[in-house]
């Protein structure tokens, strides 16, 4: 008998700019992550109402703002913890002032990151459903892309640092080219060919795509 690998990642399209929340989850115990809850936290809430799902923490990628705008108001309202790397910390203890940038304000609280990540973080959402954190910063100094084997074909969950064809820009604060050429082609690129990749916005791609057709950074 062929038996289904547990993991189960569905998207939120959230916030002005267009954001892929991902919801992570166990398709048997019902447990699931959040990953970059930016912005329309009751759609959030209500996918993960009609799913029957149980959140167990907020994970962020990065800390730009259209990913973490109303990230407190989503953890507020489930109770959950959450974790990002502290290379952003500077980004989400001035979310309001990213905010107030674009002529906006935050509906609620910060984000109370309880734990930061470290490269090669291992992420037990269950028994059987694992995520390990892959540092990949250049789009910023903490962005951090979520790996998993237990999804058939395999899942990375990005943020901004690889897109369909394309990669996260780097000529906000704390972004640098060269590092994420470097995390895109020696971290990402290594990943199994079939591994499905799940970014910040537009739709998903895998790592054998890229690696044969993105022009910003090839394959070596």
């Amino acid at each position: 008998m062929i038996h289904e690998k547990p993991l189960v990642v569905e998207t939120v399209v959230v916030h002005f700019f267009q954001v892929n929340c991902s919801v992570a989850y166990d398709r048997n115990t019902r447990d699931c992550y959040i990953f970059d809850p930016g912005g329309h936290h009751g759609r959030v809430i209500s996918k993960i109402q009609d799913l029957k799902l149980k959140p167990k923490a907020i994970i962020q990628t990065h800390g730009h703002l259209d990913h973490v705008q109303e990230a407190g108001l989503l953890q507020k309202a489930l109770g959950v913890p959450a974790y990002a790397h502290v290379n952003d910390e500077f980004l989400y203890a001035n979310v309001r002032v990213q905010a107030q940038m674009f002529g906006m304000d935050l509906d609620g609280p910060p984000l109370a990151i309880e734990r930061y990540v470290e490269d090669g973080d291992e992420f037990e959402l269950t028994s059987d459903v694992k995520f390990r954190a892959i540092c990949t910063p250049g789009h910023t100094p903490g962005g951090v892309s979520y790996f998993s084997e237990d999804s058939d074909p395999p899942t990375v969950i990005v943020g901004d640092t690889l897109f369909l064809r394309s990669v996260g820009r780097t000529d906000l604060p704390g972004g640098d080219f060269g590092t994420l050429e470097h995390s895109v082609r020696d971290r990402l690129y290594k990943l199994p060919k079939e591994t499905v990749v799940y970014t910040g916005h537009g739709v998903t791609t895998t790592i054998g795509f890229e690696r044969e057709n993105n022009m910003f950074i090839r394959a070596v």
